[in-house]
């Protein structure tokens, strides 16, 4: 973390820093000075000092906050899977579960349209008829759960039409039916957009001439574009679709910065022969950055696509440029707490025949400069993308709740205790070496890579040489013979004085496959970079659902996030944007959350205290950039309040301090904090540093036990 000035007779110290763009925050400064609180933009680089994410309350439950004491845990721990955590996304045994079901079941994979005539079934039209797709190779999971979407046995998961709001300078939540609106951008129903000035507000109460906010019913259609409706539409009367809400056109391009060369925009088909939707499967390398400045965007991408379950979540199998072809395609994203289903043509912009933007490997390829375009119609264009932090992207194609640790910052024990949890909670762990600027995935003399993506599958321990040993199995999703060539490789001498049977549970397998072990030290050592995206319960419950597989019964695990969400605002004409408690008069007037935990059931601290990340996201701010609207600086109090049933006053808060709190804010689209507490009553505060700033947000409070919240 930078270094903050010492704040002097009562003053706000803002930091000079550039505006954010990759994926580094600087918040929870371990500050114990609750006078006043200070706030910080997020910068291009990585801060110099301290811990780009410090958890707090990481420890609590164990006996101690050493490195033995949390070694002494993975021992105990779940004798069912002997002294081995395994995460059951990234350890490969999904892939296998879904390709035997695939195997067994491949005779049962098939219905005729009775119409048509037509094979239905999702394998035996990819495998035998190339129906769904010539050449589009989807991986098993994604076969399946096409099956799966033909015979509709998907619905867990609701999705809502995508509909972008009808005043380009209006944005706002698109709520459910009978939930009041939130009204996020001070214009009027009738009269034009009042000019916004880059200059921040001023902190006082805005006048009562000022423009108020509309009903956003009165801006936002009820419903979008249906893929199967419109798609039906074009082959019925035997047209290419053509998006209305997201014209190929300038205006779809830039609000503001012009591209340097001419852009047409063309179909696939224009651009080459025989396009596809995905060839060879799915991978990192369809991810190649082109003239737009989202690397945040592609590096998340480039992720998901190492998790089948996780991808066709986004990438609906059920589309491709040969059956049932119409120009028209559709992706799934998470926004802002729904998900939602994005409509797009297939006209895409290009610059002497070649895609401009994100663009495959293979450039017959074109899944990933699809999912752009849709994911710049989600936001109001692609100039809006420019910039952006991974954790972000992650987020709206999984709907988890991500946290980062740079372990040059941290120590030994912290990052194994933050392992073991999240390994037992079903988080997905990636790793990363930073890379030299103009050398990219450059390969060492151990065998990794700099500037890739591992991940992490397991974590065992055990005794050798009379000391306890902890190893960590990781995976290079190359599948190839780039691994670790150290201690515990694949066929190194420390194996050889290791029994069959420990072997054998460890499910130790030495191939050019990409999968190695490598001890905790070395990993710690060589590794900078470690990110972690908390799933939830209901996330495996979709993913059990799409391809068969249910995480729990594979894995006996039962440790799962539970998760709350609440959409909330900011208003200074309804008197709800109290600002930072360096505002004490307006700081009560903050909206509140009751949240009340029980214990969890089981967990690997078996202390009775609840594991909680609250994390508050502001909405819509990447949309208003055309209104030169930047994010906020924001922040989160979270206080012990058993028995509240109104709102806290300045009394109460000139009194008691905070259980938890992110002590720095900072202009981010979200920040969280973790910790631990007993069961009980607690109130939390969202809030922006300056009073009088208006937005909207969505507060998400997850832990390992039972919760409620409500408004007070």
């Amino acid at each position: 973390m930078a270094n903050h000035p010492k704040l002097v007779d009562h003053e706000i110290h803002r930091i000079p820093v550039e505006d954010f763009e990759l994926n580094y925050q600087e918040y929870l400064k371990d500050d114990d000075d609750d006078e006043k609180q200070q706030v910080s933009k997020a910068s291009k680089t990585r801060a110099n000092n301290g811990l780009s994410y410090r958890m707090k309350g990481l420890f609590d439950g164990f006996d101690g906050k050493d490195l033995k004491n949390v070694i002494r845990h993975i021992r105990q721990r779940n004798p069912r899977n002997g002294e081995v955590f395994t995460n059951f996304m990234l350890s490969g045994k999904m892939e296998k579960v879904v390709d035997q079901h695939v195997r067994d079941c491949v005779h049962h994979f098939a219905r005729i349209h009775p119409d048509t005539g037509r094979i239905l079934g999702a394998l035996r039209g990819n495998d035998f008829f190339n129906f769904g797709g010539l050449h589009n190779n989807l991986g098993n999971t994604g076969k399946v759960y096409l099956d799966n979407l033909i015979r509709g046995k998907c619905g867990k998961r609701k999705i809502h039409k995508f509909k972008p709001v009808i005043d380009e300078h209006s944005y706002g939540k698109i709520g459910d039916e009978g939930k009041k609106p939130v009204k996020p951008t001070p214009v009027t129903p009738v009269t034009p957009v009042t000019p916004v000035t880059p200059t921040p507000p001023p902190a006082k109460p805005r006048s009562p001439t000022e423009p108020s906010y509309p009903a956003i019913s009165e801006k936002v259609s009820d419903f979008g574009l249906d893929f199967e409706i419109e798609r039906e539409k074009c082959l019925r009367n035997k047209t290419l679709f053509e998006d209305p809400e997201f014209p190929a056109n300038n205006k779809s391009l830039y609000y503001s910065n012009p591209p340097r060369d001419r852009v047409i925009w063309k179909r696939p088909g224009e651009i080459i022969a025989n396009p596809q939707l995905i060839t060879q499967g799915e991978s990192r390398f369809d991810v190649k950055q082109g003239a737009l400045g989202d690397c945040w965007f592609l590096a998340a991408l480039a992720n998901i696509t190492l998790y089948d379950a996780l991808f066709y979540r986004v990438v609906p199998p059920n589309q491709s440029f040969t059956e049932n072809y119409a120009g028209i395609f559709h992706f799934q994203f998470w926004h802002y707490g729904k998900w939602v289903d994005v409509v797009v043509d297939d006209r895409l912009p290009t610059v002497n025949n070649q895609l401009y933007y994100l663009h495959s490997q293979d450039n017959t390829e074109f899944w990933s400069a699809l999912v752009e375009k849709a994911y710049a119609k989600l936001h109001g264009g692609y100039e809006n993308l420019d910039g952006g932090t991974t954790a972000e992207a992650l987020e709206d194609f999984t709907g988890g709740l991500t946290e980062y640790f740079d372990l040059r910052r941290s120590d030994k024990a912290t990052t194994l205790a933050a392992l073991v949890k999240g390994m037992e909670m079903g988080s997905l762990f990636g790793c990363s070496i930073d890379a030299d600027a103009n050398i990219k995935e450059a390969q060492l003399r151990n065998g990794l890579v700099c500037g890739h993506a591992y991940s992490i599958t397991a974590i065992h321990n055990l005794s050798f040489h009379g000391e306890d040993l902890t190893l960590m199995r990781l995976r290079n999703p190359w599948g190839n013979e780039k691994e670790w060539n150290g201690a515990w490789s694949d066929g190194s001498s420390e194996w050889t004085k290791i029994d069959a049977a420990t072997k054998k549970q460890l499910d130790v397998q030495f191939a050019r496959d990409g999968e190695f072990w490598i001890s905790f030290d070395d990993f710690f050592q060589n590794f900078t970079q470690m990110e972690l995206c908390n799933l939830t319960a209901e996330i495996f419950d979709e993913i059990a659902e799409m391809t068969g597989v249910n995480r729990a019964t594979e894995t006996h695990d039962e440790h799962q996030w539970h998760e709350v969400m609440e959409d909330g605002n900011w208003s200074s004409k309804e008197g709800t944007a109290g600002g930072c408690n360096n505002n004490p008069a307006t700081y009560p007037n903050n909206p509140q959350f009751a949240t009340y935990f029980t214990a969890p059931e089981t967990s690997i601290e078996s202390d009775g205290n609840v594991t909680v990340i609250v994390a508050v996201l502001q909405k819509y701010r990447r949309e208003l950039r055309t209104q030169r609207k930047d994010l906020l600086p924001i922040g989160v109090s979270i206080y012990q309040a058993n028995g509240a049933r109104k709102s806290l006053t300045s009394q109460f808060f000139s009194q008691t301090r905070p259980i938890a709190r992110t002590s720095v804010f900072v202009n981010t689209r979200e920040v969280t904090v973790r910790f631990r507490v007993p069961p009980g009553e607690y109130v939390i505060v969202p809030c922006t540093f300056d009073a009088y700033d208006d937005a909207d947000f969505l507060l998400r409070v997850y832990a390992n036990g039972t919760l409620r919240t409500n408004l007070l």
